[in-house]
């Protein structure tokens, strides 16, 4: 293989691995929003309820 053809595919597994990782890290993001919003609207509840005496 020349020096172009190389770098190429050199190019184009990085790009498949940074799209790779990239994917990886937005679905980490997305469930670590979610476990914060759980427990934000659990701590909440909890307020409303001590603060109305429910």
């Amino acid at each position: 293989m020349d020096y172009e053809k190389m770098m190429k595919r050199l190019d184009r597994a990085e790009e498949n691995i940074e799209f790779a990782g990239a994917e990886i890290i937005q679905s980490r993001g997305t469930m670590i929003g979610r476990c914060i919003g759980v427990t934000l609207g659990a701590v909440a509840a909890l307020i409303m309820v001590s603060l109305l005496g429910w």
